[in-house]
């Protein structure tokens, strides 16, 4: 397989420089001119994406609008669409080539002894190359097909043994040599797609891939553009204000996981972070193993005295203004993080709903202390935080920071979610005060 190194054209907004340590061999993304806090500095449509399998049948496979009336594929009855529109720009770029034999392939014994996450792969691995017919385009140092080869292969990913699915046309899989090389690339540089920060598919954009460090205190961070009839749109937003010349960071996995980051970044992407977070929590010892400890059996106590702490941004944290009581660590410990958001889900659903209030704060704190300003997993739990709110002058004030700071990463995913339920909290809070006299200004 011939292979023509690609020319990395990432626009106007971005310019590529070598780092400086011959070690790294990665570009860092450096801004080209000033850009304010939400401003879109790349924006790309994906080389191929799929739904999650609990996905499929509720939203359309070309586009990923949420539907309950989609239509079936004639043909294979495994792949659904608004209408006509979207299963004819399907079946051109990708369905064209799969549809005979995707239902016997996908039911073979083979595919199915597959783990989910190979399952997804492999699928993912399907669609690109029916998209990329037979491989043309290597030798084109501009072509989509040569900017994925590009990206980097995880050393460690096996190769499944399962076939990818029979394409008609030109392109064989038994030929595995191409489509090898694409899915060694997969588990590093996929996208977890996501509408209002849950996850729904997965997708490739090799511009992102290619062109973006990580930092687990990013200054920008991908949102997705959902609209009926179009592929979706990856948008790389300003988190905070970018100077001509700094570099942008987006992260590469959640930020709160912080107890994965050594193995995960080690282990799947071949690096450590030396972001400000990371060197913060290197400083409690064996961080990623031990430093962090187990909540204690009752931490009521300790939770008062995290109110007591706050208010404080990571920013502070991180830059050492603020000091973090050895006592109060333990909120950092991944499963603590867990247990409270589950127990803020179920008590927001099914009572008691004072106690949801005080759970869905103490979860809102920790992200505060975890994530950096206007990160969209703040204020989306600030808003569910809002709908267990009573007293009129503190919704008021959550509900104005909440506003303000969603509008940075602005609409994205399906319609609904953090903005239009905002909208109506405004309204609810609006005819409240309108009951007890009060004139909202």
């Amino acid at each position: 397989m011939s292979w023509t190194p690609p020319i990395i054209e990432p626009g106007p907004n971005i310019r590529l420089v070598a780092d400086k340590d011959p070690v790294v061999v990665r570009d860092r993304a450096m801004s080209t001119r000033h850009f304010f806090a939400g401003s879109v500095i790349l924006s790309v449509d994906p080389t191929s994406s799929v739904l999650l399998f609990a996905e499929k049948g509720k939203r359309c496979d070309f586009c990923h609008t949420k539907s309950s009336s989609l239509h079936r594929c004639k043909g294979c009855a495994s792949y659904y669409y608004c209408d006509a529109n979207c299963q004819t720009l399907h079946w051109k770029r990708v369905h064209k080539r799969m549809c005979k034999a995707f239902n016997s392939w996908s039911a073979s014994s083979g595919y199915q002894s597959l783990p989910t996450h190979e399952k997804m792969n492999l699928l993912l691995c399907s669609h690109l190359m029916s998209s990329m017919g037979n491989g043309d385009g290597l030798e084109d140092p501009r072509s989509e097909l040569n900017l994925v080869i590009s990206m980097m292969r995880d050393p460690s990913c096996v190769v499944p043994a399962v076939d990818i699915c029979p394409l008609s046309g030109r392109y064989s899989p038994n030929d595995r040599n191409l489509w090898e090389q694409l899915y060694q690339r997969f588990g590093r540089n996929n996208f977890a797609l996501h509408s209002h920060y849950t996850t729904y598919a997965h997708g490739i954009y090799p511009l992102a891939s290619r062109v973006f460090n990580h930092s687990c205190v990013p200054n920008a961070a991908a949102k997705y553009i959902i609209q009926r009839g179009a592929p979706v749109r990856m948008e790389i937003v300003a988190l905070a204000d970018i100077a001509e010349g700094e570099e942008i960071f987006i992260p590469y996995m959640d930020p709160a996981l912080i107890q994965k980051r050594t193995e995960t970044l080690g282990y799947t992407y071949g690096f450590l972070c030396d972001c400000p977070s990371c060197k913060f929590f290197q400083s409690f010892g064996d961080w990623d193993m031990h430093a962090i400890p187990q909540p204690p059996r009752n931490f009521s106590p300790m939770i008062m005295a995290l109110k007591e702490f706050m208010p404080c941004t990571s920013a502070e944290l991180f830059n050492g203004k603020r000091k973090l009581p050895e006592t109060l660590r333990f909120v950092f410990n991944e499963d603590f993080l867990t247990r409270m958001t589950k127990s803020f889900s179920d008590q927001s659903h099914d009572g008691p709903f004072p106690q949801a209030l005080v759970t869905g704060e103490i979860v809102l704190w920790v992200y505060k202390l975890i994530y950096p300003e206007n990160y969209p997993q703040i204020d989306s739990q600030q808003v569910q935080v809002l709908m267990n709110q009573r007293p009129v002058d503190v919704f008021r004030n959550y509900l104005e920071a909440a506003r303000k700071n969603l509008m940075v990463i602005g609409e994205e995913g399906d319609e609904g979610g953090p903005l239009e339920e905002i909208q109506i909290l405004e309204d609810n809070l609006a005819s409240t005060l309108t009951s007890m006299g009060i004139t909202l200004t």
